[in-house]
């Protein structure tokens, strides 16, 4: 097995992982909150641990993704694409640190408190943060995939 075959193959997994923590989050959070006690602390905690999970396999999917550029030759040789997917995956990892991430402790700590209104407000603000990722992520694929 070559070098960027198996780049090609580590870029591939971590992206997908990346995509599928992002996409299990809000259900996850949603379906323990709707049990209550236990459930939504537990269901809390195993959010902010995909979010973090989410995070590295980010950071490894645009490391693997650079080696795999670089392996081949350059960034000068590589379609304006795949620079625009560069950016975008770091724009992605950027608003999962920033906003995502956030939004994941302030569920945590409305669920510590009991106040049950700012944690419906909290639950909402990170599935809205986890669908913003899901778009730039569709974003990313459509520009990966597509070759005009």
């Amino acid at each position: 097995m070559t070098l960027a075959i198996l780049l090609k193959i580590l870029h591939i997994a971590t992206a997908a992982a990346w995509f599928g923590l992002i996409l299990a989050i809000p259900g996850k959070i949603r379906r323990g909150l709707a049990v209550g006690g236990d459930a939504a602390r537990f269901a809390v905690t195993e959010g902010e641990r995909a979010q973090k999970l989410a995070l590295i396999m980010g950071g490894a999917t645009i490391v693997f993704g650079v080696a795999l550029v670089l392996s081949e030759g350059s960034f000068k040789a590589q379609p304006r694409i795949i620079h625009m997917s560069l950016g975008l995956a770091i724009v992605l990892l950027a608003f999962g640190w920033l906003v995502t991430k956030r939004a994941c402790a302030e569920a945590g700590g409305d669920l510590s408190l009991g106040d049950s209104v700012r944690l419906i407000s909290a639950r909402k603000r990170l599935a809205m943060a986890c669908g913003i990722e899901q778009l730039l992520w569709l974003m990313i694929l459509v520009l990966m995939v597509w070759r005009p």
